[in-house]
């Protein structure tokens, strides 16, 4: 969806290699000022290719066939950060409990805060991040 207004941005994607089954899940996608999301589900885990370079070991060894959601998320950063965590919040919480990936670019330095209402956020629902420095 496009934001009202908006002439440029609002836009996510997710490259997935042809022999995965996926389908978009557009109940967990948004697009507001603060929030952008795009959520898919692949639905053959068991793909070895899959399960080689995005699964946990145990799970790529196990014949997983559970579904995989994978999210992108975008925070503009001309949105409202306090929105934004709220937001966020609330799309965390309706997401399936397990094998759930997200990444994005969130514009949130939070090597800069020792504690911060982001993190609170992020831990509360039961993920963790992951930063590459590069």
């Amino acid at each position: 969806s496009k934001i009202s207004g908006k002439h440029k941005g609002s836009g996510l994607a997710i490259y997935v290699k042809e022999s995965l089954l996926f389908s978009e899940l557009s109940i967990y996608n948004q697009c507001s000022p603060n929030l952008e999301s795009l959520f898919i589900s692949i639905n053959n885990t068991s793909n070895q290719n899959l399960a080689r370079r995005c699964l946990a070991p145990s799970q790529a060894t196990s014949g997983n066939q559970n579904p995989v959601t994978i999210g992108v998320l975008y925070r503009p950063p001309s949105g409202d950060e306090h929105i934004f965590i709220s937001e966020l919040n609330v799309l965390l919480q309706k997401l399936p409990l397990n094998n759930v990936y997200i990444c994005g670019d969130l514009n949130i330095d939070i090597l800069k805060n020792s504690k911060s209402k982001f993190e609170d956020v992020i831990f509360s629902n039961g993920f963790a991040p992951l930063i590459s420095i590069a």
